[in-house]
């Protein structure tokens, strides 16, 4: 893969924080496009959610929040798959933008692929691990969270 990819899992909902990933999303593009080194190269940066949800109301409202921003063509929600294997391998950076997640598995599958996971400070029960496999940042922070994406 020659572009840069940024990577979200979960069910879509708002516990999960997926209107927060389209912020997110939206912050990490904005500053990407302004890193002249990586427009030069012709980089298109993606951003990936997988997960289940995608028929529900919340991901209606990403989709257009997407659209308003301008960000629909490089955000996408490409569902729920059995096999995410190639997600991980060619991601750069896992978002984890849950509000609420007592144990996140989408964590450590991406620390087992050795992919930096950044979350929210007290919204997981996993905070020790990310505090030493990931990057914890102010809880609901996603100006931090976008800054240290990429």
């Amino acid at each position: 893969m020659n572009a840069p990819l940024v990577l979200g899992c979960g069910t879509i909902d708002g516990r999960k924080g997926t209107d927060l990933f389209i912020q997110v999303a939206y912050r990490v593009l904005a500053d990407f496009g302004k890193d002249s080194q990586k427009t030069d190269q012709n980089w298109n940066l993606l951003i990936l959610f997988a997960g289940s949800g995608v028929e529900n109301e919340l991901h209606s409202w990403c989709e257009h929040d997407a659209k308003i921003l301008k960000i629909a063509d490089r955000v996408h929600f490409v569902g729920q798959r059995d096999n995410p294997v190639g997600f991980y391998k060619n991601a750069q950076v896992f978002l984890l933008t849950s509000r609420e997640d007592p144990f996140p598995l989408v964590s450590m599958e991406s620390i087992g692929y050795g992919l930096p996971v950044i979350a929210f400070e007290g919204a997981t029960g996993q905070g020790i691990l990310l505090e030493r496999c990931g990057i914890m940042v102010p809880y609901s922070d996603i100006d931090a969270m976008a800054k240290i994406s990429l």
